[in-house]
């Protein structure tokens, strides 16, 4: 193994420190809690490699401790940017792990974490898999430079839950709009 390899492990134990005591971590793992049993699975895309990026080492901190909050037994991680050191790392931390693109599972009981994925990316994982479980970007926030129409024609299921999201946050602050006559 290279000393970046050697470096990446020595740094991933840090981040794992600093993700797990970080109140994120403590806000993820209260809403998974009440389905953290019947996770048996988690499904990474779009992590970026952890080997050459500091962003994806801490993406893979916190890849590390769902693992082991939910107890999934299995883990399968895929980028088409992986090198084989990321592979490497990825069969060196995990016990049972795959690293191929094609994934076959039960989308009630896979965990779908999606840390850099990009709209189409997250579109089509919405569409195929129907995953009931998913830790991504902010779909609102991450949908917000497209216009409503645009949205709607390019990535109709983010559309729908982005409209979903939009009616559940509104307040009645008691503010009533003054229209034109």
């Amino acid at each position: 193994m290279s000393s970046q390899f050697d470096k990446t492990k020595q740094s991933l134990s840090q981040y794992q420190k600093t993700i797990a005591e970080s109140n994120l971590f403590a806000s993820i793992t209260k809403s998974l809690s009440p389905a953290s049993d019947g996770i048996t699975t988690i499904r990474c895309l779009a992590l970026g490699s952890p080997i050459e990026s500091i962003n994806a080492r801490y993406q893979l901190a916190l890849l590390v401790e769902l693992a082991k909050n939910v107890s999934a037994s299995h883990i399968s991680v895929y980028d088409p940017v992986f090198t084989p050191e990321d592979i490497d790392l990825f069969k060196d931390i995990f016990e049972n792990v795959d690293t191929l693109e094609e994934f076959k599972t039960n989308s009630t009981t896979t965990l779908y974490f999606l840390p850099h994925a990009p709209l189409d990316l997250t579109e089509t994982i919405f569409k195929t898999h129907e995953p009931m479980f998913v830790l991504a970007n902010d779909i609102v926030s991450h949908t917000d430079r497209l216009t409503k129409a645009k949205l709607l024609e390019t990535y109709p299921v983010l559309a729908t839950m982005v409209h979903i999201a939009n009616k559940s946050e509104q307040v009645d602050d008691g503010f009533k709009v003054v229209k034109k006559k």
